[in-house]
């Protein structure tokens, strides 16, 4: 009795064990490893910041939790290339896709994190898209593209149309241009000017000098006549000077010969008196 009480015990025990072996991977979903069964849909479970969210601190990285395995080597690659990040304005923001290793951290397998490669601008809406290609362990596909947006905190900077800035460029070089050929043009004109007004002057000395032509003449005749009257009486000085010297030297001359003629007669009188 005892004996078979006990085998009985042990079929139930078995049969429980091999119902509940049955059941985890229905309970838990993760039979396969792909993060839920192939009847069960590839979506994006949860996402830091959310959809929506406002005044996200800066830098910031995408983190998101899909309900499959999407990290596994065989499709890896695929859904390394279904991410794209835009700015408000239209712009592609480069980006770099995390995956983790899901035989060394099984519990990052359903995580992707986005990581931007360029400073993101302050006030600025961002979205980031994922393709309907994105595809699970189990091989299912997200099915349809998935859009996640959100704001950074801070005040936007005022972009600059750069083809309105090189509008203005041109706008101001053509005034500067404009305004360097009124200067050039009224250079000349000033000059033009100044050469009319110094012509106008040598035209005026022209005729004075012309009309004050006539009275030279005669002032050339007067002091022509003067100078002409005049030159005798220059003339007559070095002349007189020339005869009052020539009657000294004679004068000098006569007495001389007087005194050594009166010494040879006194030196005659004295040698004859003595004989």
């Amino acid at each position: 009795m005892g004996c078979n009480n006990l085998r009985k015990a042990l079929i139930i025990t078995l049969a429980l064990l091999c119902s509940i072996i049955l059941a985890l991977p229905v309970l838990a979903g993760q039979g396969d490893g792909s993060g839920g069964g192939k009847n069960q849909p590839l979506a994006l479970v949860s996402s830091s910041p959310a959809d929506g969210q406002k005044d996200i601190a800066l830098p910031v990285e995408i983190k998101m939790t899909f309900s499959k395995n999407v990290v596994y080597m065989t499709v890896r690659d695929n859904n390394s290339k279904c991410f794209a990040m835009y700015s408000q304005d239209g712009k592609q923001v480069p980006i770099e896709v995390i995956m983790a290793d899901d035989q060394i951290e099984f519990d990052k397998r359903q995580d992707i994190v986005v990581k931007p490669l360029q400073e993101l601008q302050a006030g600025t809406t961002y979205m980031l898209k994922v393709a309907p290609q994105l595809e699970s362990k189990s091989g299912v596909n997200l099915g349809k593209e998935t859009t996640l947006s959100f704001t950074t905190a801070g005040a936007a900077t005022a972009a600059v149309d750069p083809a309105a800035s090189t509008s203005k460029d041109a706008d101001a070089n053509a005034a500067k241009g404009s305004t360097s050929d009124s200067s050039e043009q009224k250079a000349p004109d000033s000059k033009l000017t100044a050469r009319g007004e110094q012509g106008q002057l040598t035209e005026q000395v022209a005729e004075s000098n012309v009309s004050d032509s006539s009275q030279i003449p005669e002032q050339d005749t007067e002091s022509a006549t003067g100078d002409l009257s005049s030159e005798p009486n220059q003339g007559e000085t070095p002349d007189g000077d020339h005869e009052n010297s020539n009657k000294g030297l004679n004068t000098g001359i006569i007495i001389a010969i007087i005194i050594i003629a009166a010494s040879l007669a006194y030196a005659i009188y004295r040698k004859k008196g003595k004989q």
